[in-house]
C-alpha cells in the first residue's frame, strides 16, 4: 500500500510559494478561526523549497505570486 506524505505549514506566503512553485495544495483547515493550516502533498522536495523561501533563496515571478495568492485567498473565504 502507497502512503502520501503531507506538508503542512500555517504561513500565507509559503502556501503561495509552494503552489507558484507547483505543489499541490490539498486542504486547508480552518478549524482554528485564527490560524489556517495549509496541507501540500510531499513528494520529498518540498523541505527543501520552504527552507528556500525562509532563507530569502527564491525568485519567482510577482505576477505568478500575486495571481496565485489571490485565488487562495478566494479558496480561504469559499471554504475550499
Amino acid at each position: 500500500m502507497f502512503m502520501k506524505n503531507f506538508f503542512k505549514t500555517s504561513d500565507f506566503g509559503l502556501c503561495v510559494v509552494l503552489s507558484v512553485l507547483g505543489f499541490k495544495l490539498i486542504s486547508i483547515d480552518k478549524s482554528n478561526p485564527a490560524k489556517a493550516i495549509f496541507e501540500f502533498e510531499d513528494d520529498g522536495e518540498i523541505q527543501k523549497y520552504s527552507e528556500a523561501y525562509f532563507r530569502g533563496e527564491l525568485r519567482l515571478d510577482p505576477r505568478l505570486v500575486l495571481l496565485e495568492s489571490r485565488l487562495i485567498k478566494s479558496r480561504l473565504k469559499q471554504g475550499f
